[in-house]
């Protein structure tokens, strides 16, 4: 349990899913008007400052604090089968919370606030990623609900890999790899309409 919780934390600390805070930010300021005009297309400039969050975090919270998990608790590397596995299931829990925090800041041109969503998404996190408890200590009926939801990618699914607990890795990366695909034409689909409906609020 101790590997699985300090992989799950550090994961956590990794997830892209406050991007809904910045366009919140700017709905309610103006500021996405300039952003709109500016020659850069606003995802891939929300992806980015996202990423470069993450990277600031990596080298200045998770590496350190693993680093300290190693010295204090006899934290060990995952074995050499499952590193690459691990290392793709980071890269989608990077990706699908991406796209779930975009999706959010995407509803938020029309109700032009995300309160009720982030408390909803983060309760939602919270018991299905797995990073409260782990997935297989879940009752049969809840588990084959958090098995059937994509947010087990934000913390259970890296984490049981890494510890070698996932008997085919790469068949639940592809399932993950379809939640994404899945949420990609969502907030695409909603990108198109959201700046239809573009109402700001202030300046």
């Amino acid at each position: 349990m101790i590997a699985y919780s300090i992989v799950t934390t550090a994961v956590a600390n990794l997830l892209m899913t406050h991007v809904f805070r910045s366009v919140d930010s700017k709905l309610k300021s103006g500021d996405i008007c300039m952003d709109l005009q500016k020659p850069v297309v606003f995802p891939f400039y929300l992806f980015f400052y996202q990423l470069g969050i993450t990277a600031f975090q990596t080298l200045f919270t998770t590496i350190p604090s693993v680093a300290l998990a190693f010295l204090l608790f006899g934290f060990q590397p995952p074995e050499l089968d499952k590193l690459i596995p691990f290392i793709f299931s980071v890269l989608l829990a990077l990706l699908i919370s991406f796209l779930f925090g975009y999706l959010m800041a995407l509803i938020s041109f029309w109700f032009l606030t995300t309160f009720a969503l982030e408390w909803t998404f983060r309760a939602l996190m919270l018991i299905f990623s797995g990073s409260f408890l782990p997935i297989w200590f879940f009752t049969p009926a809840w588990a084959k609900i958090a098995e059937a939801l994509p947010f087990q990618y934000l913390g259970f699914i890296p984490s049981a890999i890494y510890m070698g607990k996932v008997a085919e890795p790469y068949l639940a990366l592809g399932k993950g790899a379809l939640w994404a695909l899945l949420l990609l034409l969502a907030v695409s689909f909603l990108w198109k309409k959201a700046i239809n409906r573009l109402e700001v609020q202030g300046g």
